[in-house]
């Protein structure tokens, strides 16, 4: 596995859609696929996972003279299917409530 595609997949397997209880039991309420590392590792084609690389590059090197630019980790986010869980919308108090504690880069 490329170093490229590991690092992604680490940072999805740690993000809320996995972290967050209520989030990932939101996610499997509608039939969602847990993001787990094998899910991730299997669920994408090598040219996808190229694509992406190639994608993340371009900004990477488009924005590199940018103010702050060495703070910007950019990388990939996976979007649910909207006819499945429509994240678009207000969430409910208790989905908000029970997220993780936020990591401080300070």
């Amino acid at each position: 596995m490329t170093s490229f595609r590991a690092s992604q997949i680490a940072a999805l397997v740690e993000s809320g859609w996995a972290q967050c209880r209520s989030v990932a039991d939101a996610v499997a309420r509608a039939g969602l696929p847990p993001l787990s590392v094998g899910y991730l590792q299997n669920a994408f084609t090598a040219e996808r996972w190229h694509a992406a690389e190639m994608a993340v590059s371009a900004l990477r090197d488009r924005f590199s003279a940018a103010r702050f630019a060495d703070e910007v980790a950019y990388g990939m986010v996976l979007v649910p299917d909207p006819d499945q869980l429509d994240t678009r919308g207000r969430m409910d108090g208790p989905r908000r409530a029970n997220r993780p504690a936020r990591r401080s880069h300070i």
